[in-house]
């Protein structure tokens, strides 16, 4: 009975341990994946190049598809302005990615905690994908009356070139949890002054890129522009020249935020649930590849909302500090991921996996996806290191 008890207790590991990860494919990698590793001045000079990388990452949420088609101000007057068309619009029914890089410092409320709490980023495209994104954004505000005639001959109400581009930005809003607004300005992003994009450690300066993903919109409570309000999914890559990182390593920091003012009840209700694959690429003659991954800011998380999410076979939870899974591939042999938390999370609606391994033998790099499936009530936050080691 004893030996049946200890083996039931076993079997979860044992199987664990019988399922090595595969490589699926052998296919040449782009310039923007194995640029990942290279030094961090290469991708933190080259902005094209760094929103390439950040456009690697996969996210959605399972209310991907808005409610609604508008939101308007909770409080009075909004029912009644709402009327005469200051709310916010949905550009597409579908919520959306966006990448870009910031033109200005973050915007950080100068008031007292407030309701509407925004933090803002406002970012210029340089893929074409997302000029052709704001440039339809700008076209839709152009079909309101809120510009004024004289300023539709001149940037951003005319086609954007490669001169003006600077001239057009996206703005992206955010009020976050105000109960961790402390926490989040210090281990997260900045969102109480004096902090900044240039000052933070996860930052480090102004122009920075940034990934987010969230609803597109027309802000027609202003002039009509348009925007990802509220962002829900935000990730880039911690490329500050001032901070000491571990050799052979890639940093990110990803998040998932709900916008918690009021007005958006239909667009971002909680909890928050979805799935984010971050990018990765390492040496194929390192012997290990570790993923290391440190919570910084999270909140309740919700396991019923979590079941409603359909995950692949292969995934695990994070309920430890450490844990081993070995790459069965004869041109690697002895190769395996490790993977270690600062603490284990005990929960079950946060799950992760490894997929769509690929092996490149010209250039010497394996790259895949660590993904991370959650539901949280406002907030969680993560920064998830890849280092490759020869031990």
């Amino acid at each position: 009975m004893k030996k049946l008890v200890l083996l039931s207790f076993l079997l979860p590991y044992l199987v664990w341990a019988q399922a090595p990860l595969k490589i699926e494919t052998r296919n040449p990698v782009s310039p923007s994946w194995k640029a990942m590793l290279g030094p961090d001045e290469v991708i933190r000079d080259d902005k094209y190049l760094n929103e390439e990388i950040l456009d690697l990452v996969e996210c959605y949420v399972r209310d991907s598809v808005l409610e609604r088609v508008a939101e308007r101000h909770r409080v009075f007057p909004g029912p009644v302005i709402r009327w005469v068309g200051l709310r916010w619009k949905a550009i597409q029914m579908e919520k959306t990615k966006w990448v870009g890089t910031s033109c200005t410092e973050i915007r950080i409320p100068d008031k007292p905690l407030f309701t509407e709490y925004d933090v803002n980023f406002n970012l210029v495209p340089h893929l074409p994908k997302y000029r052709e994104m704001l440039w339809r954004g700008i076209e839709t505000q152009l079909g309101y009356p809120r510009v004024k005639k004289e300023e539709r001959d001149r940037p951003p109400y005319v086609p954007m070139t490669d001169e003006t581009l600077e001239q057009y930005h996206l703005h992206c809003e955010c009020t976050p949890l105000a109960d961790s607004l402390v926490v989040i300005n210090e281990k997260f992003y900045p969102c109480i002054r004096p902090s900044n994009l240039a000052s933070h450690p996860n930052f480090g300066e102004k122009e920075t890129s940034v990934g987010l993903y969230g609803s597109f919109i027309s802000d027609c409570n202003h002039s009509c522009h348009p925007e990802i309000h509220p962002y829900e999914w935000i990730w880039w890559l911690d490329l500050n020249p001032q901070t000491e990182k571990p050799a052979h390593s890639r940093t990110w920091v990803v998040g998932m935020m709900r916008d918690v003012s009021n007005r958006m009840k239909h667009w971002t209700p909680d909890p928050r649930t979805g799935v984010i694959s971050v990018p990765f690429a390492f040496s194929s003659t390192a012997k290990t590849w570790k993923i290391q991954l440190e919570r910084l800011v999270s909140n309740e998380m919700d396991p019923e909302d979590f079941k409603q999410l359909v995950l692949p076979e292969g995934t695990f939870d994070l309920n430890f500090t450490q844990k081993e899974l070995t790459v069965d591939d004869p041109a690697l042999p002895g190769r395996k991921f490790v993977i270690t938390t600062h603490g284990a999370q005990s929960s079950e609606a946060l799950r992760a996996w490894i997929d769509h391994l690929n092996y490149d033998p010209s250039a010497q790099v394996v790259t895949g996806f660590f993904n991370l499936a959650l539901s949280v009530k406002d907030v969680y936050t993560t920064k998830v290191r890849f280092v490759s080691s020869e031990k």
